[in-house]
């Protein structure tokens, strides 16, 4: 009974915490100054590399810790202020997340500090700074409320019907919880409410079908990728910063691989 009631209490807390933050995150997308879209980028980057940081145990090294949470936060100023990007580089960083994930279970538990540390200063910030590269497109602003408005629907679904109706692991040694009954939700979520795109975005129906499949796939392998670093970690959740949510990295870790993913297919797509 109390493990059902703290359940409760924790959804309620998730509910809450998305009612709230959902109007002002969108607000921010769609009606903000660009200086403050970029502080708000800003904050979330910081809060994500400190998280990041902790994760892998750098706290004790202040000096390298501290330093490498501010060096994050250059990185995000580089791409607000001059969103030059650099396709091969992010490339090789996806395909080796993947790998990472692939070969999870047959790495060691110990990892060297100097991957770590450069490895920091990839993910999450230069994922999510895609959002400055998206939103300096045509229509940047829709594209990017249409990405997170899918995102959190593919979330979402996948949550609900994974607890509804999960039966069948998808990757248990990364995270328990996910089956592949929630992974099929969140693609048929993201599916429709991706055709709300077709409202603002100059699309056709196929594309936008394809967009929306694209981001409900790459979001769970961005969900899967946390979990990896959670699970070396031994931490259920990457901070306690947004109740019913854990951390920052806990809500953006689907935003963090679908930014990049979704901004070289809309550049070849154009």
């Amino acid at each position: 009974m109390a493990r059902y009631l703290n359940k409760n209490k924790a959804h309620r807390r998730r509910i809450i915490t998305a009612t709230i933050g959902l109007p002002i995150v969108f607000y921010i997308l769609l009606f903000a100054p660009y200086l403050v879209f970029s502080l708000f980028v800003l904050a979330i980057g910081v809060i994500s590399a400190y998280e990041h940081y902790s994760l892998w145990g750098l706290k004790s090294k202040k000096i390298l810790f501290w330093g490498h949470v501010f060096l994050s936060a250059c990185l995000i100023l580089y791409f607000a202020f001059d969103p030059y990007h650099l396709t091969g580089l992010n490339l090789f960083v996806l395909i080796s997340s993947l790998y990472f994930i692939l070969i999870y279970r047959y790495t060691p538990q110990q990892l060297s500090l100097l991957p770590i540390c450069i490895f920091g200063l990839i993910y999450p910030n230069l994922f999510l700074a895609h959002a400055f590269l998206i939103r300096a497109l045509p229509k940047g602003k829709i594209w990017l409320f249409w990405i997170l408005l899918t995102v959190f629907a593919s979330d979402t679904g996948a949550f609900y019907v994974g607890n509804l109706f999960g039966r069948h692991k998808l990757y248990e040694q990364l995270s328990p919880g996910k089956t592949w009954e929630g992974g099929i939700g969140g693609i048929l979520s993201a599916i429709l409410l991706g055709f709300i795109g077709l409202i603002w975005l100059p699309i056709s129906l196929e594309k936008i079908l394809f967009l929306s499949l694209i981001i409900a796939i790459s979001g769970q392998i961005g969900d899967l990728f946390e979990s990896a670093i959670k699970r070396h970690a031994r931490c259920k959740d990457s901070g306690h910063i947004l109740p019913g949510h854990g951390g920052m990295l806990d809500r953006i870790d689907a935003l963090l691989f679908v930014l990049p993913v979704l901004y070289y297919i809309l550049l070849w797509m154009r």
